[in-house]
């Protein structure tokens, strides 16, 4: 808990931004549709390791299936129709 201001918490419940966290980027900031059995790439290095990472993701997530490696992150649309999100990847240091 912070002991003043704001505290973001993941949901792993580690602190993504308060009053210990050094230092936040912001890499995407986005608002995207994906078309019906798409999918999306963002180039944002390390992105699956969360200690450096995080990503937010606001949209149904039901019809997504999010991939994270090394090189970036893909959002994919399994569904029949388009799906509309907001993204934001935050780097940590």
């Amino acid at each position: 808990m912070a002991a003043y201001g704001l505290q973001i918490n993941g949901p792993n419940g580690n602190e993504i931004f308060g009053s210990n966290t050094r230092q936040v980027n912001l890499e995407v900031s986005a608002t995207v549709s994906i078309p019906a059995g798409g999918s999306q790439f963002y180039s944002v290095s390390d992105a699956n390791n969360s200690a450096k990472v995080q990503l937010i993701v606001n949209g149904p997530s039901a019809a997504l299936t999010i991939t994270k490696t090394s090189s970036g992150i893909t959002l994919s649309n399994s569904k029949t129709f388009s799906v509309a999100v907001d993204v934001i990847v935050l780097r940590l240091s």
